[in-house]
């Protein structure tokens, strides 16, 4: 189920909420474990979190100048198809700040648009990305399988700088 909306609350102030719910499944899933395939039933899909939500807050304080934050949560999802513990990837919440001011010219150049634009205003410490892996083991004489996960930390806060022109 995905939803999205646009909701002026005024003329200056706009909302854009989305979320999207899901629950993505292997069916009949079968996986080698400790040297035997085993059948672990329907498992989680492999980077497919069941819930999303991000948001866009406008403020439009005057002509051509337009303020947003962004927030974004994405929840709890698995790196693997087997549901392993050691898969998992933590849920998390990040906003972004943008500014855009749009100059209007119309001699030549229709406009200059600057904008400016601030990723994780808030210096979260998060991943939103990594890779799970398993091997087996059998220098005991029986095979043991492990299962180890490394993950891709993202960037703390961060800017760009924009300048478009518009002919």
């Amino acid at each position: 189920l995905e939803v999205e909306s646009t909701i002026a609350l005024t003329n200056k102030l706009i909302l854009n909420p989305n979320f999207t719910l899901s629950q993505n499944k292997n069916e009949d899933f079968y996986y080698e474990i400790n040297g035997v395939v085993q059948n672990l039933g329907n498992t989680n899909i492999a980077f497919s979190p069941n819930f999303i939500f991000g948001n866009r807050f406008t403020y439009l304080p005057v002509k051509g100048l337009q303020l947003s934050l962004l927030s974004k949560f994405v929840g709890e999802q698995y790196m693997g198809n087997i549901d392993s513990e050691n898969s998992i990837l933590d849920s998390y919440f990040i906003n972004d700040f943008n500014a855009s001011y749009d100059w209007q010219i119309n001699k030549g150049i229709k406009s200059i648009v600057f904008s400016a634009l601030v990723n994780n205003v808030f210096d979260v410490k998060y991943e939103s990305n990594g890779y799970f892996y398993t091997y087996d083991d059998d220098s005991s004489g029986s095979t043991i399988t492990y299962g180890g996960a490394g993950y891709y930390p993202q960037a703390g806060i961060n800017f760009l700088l924009g300048l478009s022109l518009k002919f």
